[in-house]
């Protein structure tokens, strides 16, 4: 009572004071002589931007344009002033104003900021910033953006962004993707995201990687997805796990403060007509109470740009979810997925000619090799059991994941942030493998097919130790109608396999080999880190926790051969002995040696624990420095069963019958442990200058490394590889300049840089004289590579905007030697020097330019997307030739909320080639060398992956 009643005296006498002040300023102010600004905003195609920021720099004072675009500031006083007018996705302009003896109205246009120079960023960084204020090489491509270039998988998106060779000419799955010359375990296609991360939502799809496993099995891009933020090299090195070479987080959309939504159907005729059908739908919104909801997901129906028969390539789809709850300081979001889906790939397409390669004579880019009447069943001698085999039934994965998030302030500059998930992902793969061309009489084909023991024949045959021929005729017959086709017989003077007569248009067949694979993973992830903000400064502590429980089984279901032509028939093949006999080398649907080919599993617990600390230092208004450092500590421990199998006469199968070849088999199992764990330090520093609101620039230096694919260890089937094992981890080095520029029409970032990787291991398990496992001398070799990156949007005048990508490049093996081996004399192998040489499969240039104008409410682009030169090999014995595609797209807003699409992909055709596989049963293109090239001459064989043809799809989009 004694206070209240000071503080009412206080107040009574300071009151008549307080009137007079009010009086004076109302006095002057009503004296002051001012006017209002006023105007409207409006995108490039005239419509109004509701919600934008308009600003009057040096003041505090600003507006937000109301529903019509529409803005007005008054009551200001007279004088010149700067308008700072600005709109999330679009470039922030300034325009001057001379405020004098009248109102003044402007009119301002802002362009779409497609390279989001003055988005906030999350990825890469530990607190949120601009792209201007960041010391890192990063692209953001909006929702909007994404629907215009209409992907057709989230690798594919990835061809927007500078310094990323992207591959994703097989299809969905099984792509190619590495940043800066970062290549060396990315060359094919079974590893093809071995030095990047990629991530939904801040956290790794998958905390590993395996041959024929990574995160692209399991993601999907859809529209719930609001952006994609992709960092190249750098900072990537200490904000995630093994992903030295780029980070590409793809960010859900979540609710918003009013119900929203979209539904699109989109159309597609692909190749010889093929179709794509697919539909999307997105909704969220507000729950009540500061809680917000978003849903959707898709489905599609894929027949393939190539002709694979009579299934899709692609079939399925997913669902996803996340309820987000704010408070006055953080928020906290759960978030779930299921994605069941059916994927194919398309194998390589027979071609010849090493210098300049083509399709072979009979087919197209639009073909398919792969056969559509493989429904069979095969006897799989380990377990006793009968398997089903059908390659229609394509990959099918599923993944279910739950995941939750959790920022949260707590007062005098600290924050926390969790984000934890825990997956559960299945794999159920019936595909064919290893698909070449060879001759009908090819020798290394029959010898696979176990048409060779030495139970039945002569004495081994020179050259052909210790696999000696059955001694008698061949015969192929198609599998669909038992007529003949082909029959040969063996040369004993010879060791060859000459072809006596062929009903067939070819003397080429395609052997295939079936490929089972059962994948299961259990996966908890859990990131957490907590901020201490201290006047100009933060400090960044975390860590990182994965646990990865991996099983899979895998085993070729059998050989089969097929005719060489477009979806090609199969063949079976019987052998009249010359003892008397007539051995069943295939069963009735054409698969020999059923279930014996390759037969493995893997058992396998790989645990990452990772702490990180991270200093972000405002030294002054435009000069920002951070720094950080990682340590991680990996386990991978486990077993890895081999089963060798051998064929024989001596035992009759499932059917009791040692004349029907397919089935015959003695196993020996073989199982090998490893538990093994590396500690890895990593570090990054940087430094970002801001020149003027619209222009900055940066540099960084990081030491990163990349730790052994999980392959090294389910790939052991040795006693010396098990005593033997050596998982070094490879060193990255990597620094980088750059100039960041945002100002009225043009954005500009441009960023030369310079990486090397170091310890790459050369280590092949070959077999010497006497039959006999060994590995080779363990080589370690470095590629280095040096470029520089552009990524440009320029708007010229209203309505007409030129978008470019661009990367300059040269990558060379700095010291790179590896064993070539000269089978079967382990004393003959050769170590060959090929420092200096190219890198494989890194294009010198690399661009992507899509010009686009906007007239009313239509809108239309072309893309010209140019892949330059690539060494094909580490022995360089060829090139792969440059090649450009063009892409059209036509959107039309028919309505506001209504919008009609059309994209013709590769219009002019192209058949440029993105990959190539060596001729005949090779798995290593690098031993394919120069001198072999020249001697095969402009006829030689081999297998390419052309680009995808020509393609047409009409989308339907409905905003709501």
């Amino acid at each position: 009572m004694q206070i209240s009643t000071k503080l009412y005296v206080f107040y009574w006498k300071i009151f008549p004071l307080l009137i007079f002040f009010f009086l004076l300023f109302s006095f002057q102010y009503a004296q002051a002589q001012t006017g209002t600004i006023s105007g409207q905003v409006n995108d490039e195609a005239g419509e109004a931007l509701v919600g934008a920021t308009v600003l009057i720099k040096g003041t505090g004072q600003g507006v937000i344009t109301d529903v019509s675009g529409n803005f007005s500031l008054p009551n200001i006083a007279y004088g010149s002033y700067t308008l700072e007018i600005s709109f999330i996705g679009y470039s922030t302009t300034t325009q001057e104003v001379n405020l004098n003896n009248s109102n003044v109205n402007i009119a301002a246009t802002l362009a779409e900021d497609v390279l989001g120079m003055d988005a906030v960023v999350v990825t890469g960084v530990f607190d949120e910033r601009t792209k201007m204020e960041s010391s890192v090489a990063i692209t953001t491509i909006s929702a909007e953006s994404i629907q215009k270039l209409a992907p057709l998988s989230a690798t594919d998106l990835l061809k927007d962004v500078p310094g990323i060779f992207v591959n994703s000419e097989l299809g969905e799955i099984r792509n190619v993707v590495y940043s800066r010359g970062l290549s060396a375990g990315s060359e094919d296609a079974a590893a093809g995201y071995f030095y990047v991360s990629l991530q939904e939502d801040g956290l790794p799809v998958t905390a590993f990687t395996d041959t024929n496993y990574g995160p692209d099995y399991y993601y999907r891009l859809d529209n719930t997805m609001g952006r994609l933020e992709a960092v190249r090299g750098g900072s990537a090195a200490i904000v995630t796990s093994n992903g030295p070479g780029g980070v590409f987080n793809y960010i859900s959309k979540t609710g918003g403060r009013e119900f929203a939504g979209d539904v699109r159907v989109k159309y597609g005729l692909q190749g010889d007509n093929q179709s794509y059908i697919r539909t999307d739908l997105n909704v969220g919104g507000p729950m009540g109470n500061r809680w917000f909801y978003n849903v959707g997901g898709f489905y599609r129906y894929d027949e393939g740009a190539r002709n694979t028969g009579d299934y899709p390539l692609n079939q399925g789809g997913q669902i996803k979810a996340n309820v987000l709850k704010e408070n006055s300081k953080g928020y906290f979001k759960f978030y779930a997925k299921y994605l069941n889906d059916r994927n194919g790939w398309y194998e390589p397409v027979p071609a010849v000619n090493f210098r300049d390669p083509e399709v072979a004579s009979g087919f197209t880019n639009r073909d398919a090799i792969t056969p559509s009447d493989v429904d069979a069943n095969y006897f799989f001698a380990p377990d006793g059991n009968v398997r089903s085999f059908n390659p229609s039934n394509l990959i099918h994965s599923q993944d279910f994941a739950l995941g939750f998030d959790f920022v949260q302030e707590f007062g005098e500059g600290w924050s926390i942030r969790n984000n934890i998930k825990y997956s559960y992902k299945d794999t159920d793969w019936q595909s064919d493998a290893s698909v070449y061309t060879a001759p009908l009489n090819d020798i290394s084909a029959i010898f696979l097919s176990g048409a060779a023991t030495a139970n039945v024949a002569p004495p081994p045959i020179t050259g052909l130790n210790p696999l000696p021929l059955l001694i008698g005729g061949y015969n192929f017959r198609y599998a669909d109608t038992g007529e003949l086709a082909a029959t040969m017989a063996f040369d004993l003077n010879t060791g060859t396999i000459p072809i006596i007569s062929n009903n067939m248009a070819s003397d080429l067949v395609i052997p295939q080999l079936g490929l089972e694979r059962q994948v299961e993973v259990n996966e908890i992830m859990d990131q957490i880190t907590l901020s201490k903000k201290i006047d100009n400064m933060t400090f960044n502590l975390g860590g990182f926790f994965a646990y990865s429980d991996y099983s899979f089984f895998q085993v070729s279901p059998g050989l089969f051969w097929t005719t060489y032509e477009p979806r090609p028939r199969i063949l079976t093949l019987d052998i009249d002995h010359a003892y008397g006999s007539n051995f069943q080398i295939t069963d009735a649907n054409g698969l020999a040696r059923q279930g014996q080919l390759f037969p493995s599993s893997v058992n396998a617990e790989q645990t990452i624990l990772a702490g990180y600390f991270n200093h972000n230092w405002e030294i002054t208004e435009g000069l920002n420095l951070d720094w950080g450092v990682r340590y991680e500590n990996i386990n991978v421990q486990g077993t890895t069963r081999r089963r060798d199998g051998a064929a024989s006469t001596d035992i009759g199968g499932l059917d009791n019958n040692s004349l029907t070849f397919y089935d015959n088999v003695v196993f020996e199992d073989d199982t090998y442990n490893f538990d093994e764990t590396l500690d890895i330090f990593s570090y990054s520093i940087g430094l970002n200058y801001l020149l003027s609101d619209g222009a900055a620039i940066f540099g960084r230096f990081t030491r990163g490394n990349r730790i052994p694919d999980l392959v090294l260890y389910s790939g052991i089937d040795s006693e010396f590889e098990e005593q033997n094992l050596d998982p070094r981890p490879q060193k990255i080095t990597q620094a980088e300049l750059g100039f960041k520029y945002n100002q009225g029409g043009l954005s500009l970032f441009v960023t030369p840089f310079y990486s090397l990787v170091e310890d790459i291991p050369d280590i092949q398990t070959l077999t010497d004289e006497n039959n006999v496992f060994y590995s080779s001398v363990p080589l370690f070799n470095s590629i280095e590579t040096i470029g520089v990156e552009l990524e440009g949007n320029y708007t010229p005048f209203d309505g007409f905007n030129i978008h470019l990508t661009t990367t300059l490049q040269q990558a060379k093996l700095r010291d790179f030697r590896q064993t070539l081996p000269n089978s079967p004399i382990r004393a003959d192998d050769e170590i060959v020097d090929f420092s200096n040489n190219d890198a494989p499969n890194t294009p010198n240039l690399m661009i992507n330019l899509t010009p686009s104008y906007t007239v009313g409410r239509l809108n239309a682009f072309v893309s010209w997307q140019y892949m330059g030169e690539r060494a094909a090999n580490n022995p360089n014995a060829f090139t792969l030739p440059d090649y450009s595609v063009f892409n059209l797209g036509v959107n039309y807003n028919v309505l506001d909320n209504l919008n009609i699409q059309l994209n013709v992909n590769n219009v002019l055709e192209s058949e440029g080639v993105i990959s190539w596989f060596p001729p005949g049963l090779v798995f290593d293109r690098n031993l394919l060398t120069e001198d072999a090239v020249n001697a095969a001459g402009s006829d030689a064989s081999l297998g390419i992956v052309p680009v995808i043809p020509r393609s047409f799809f009409l989308t339907v989009n409905y905003s709501f």
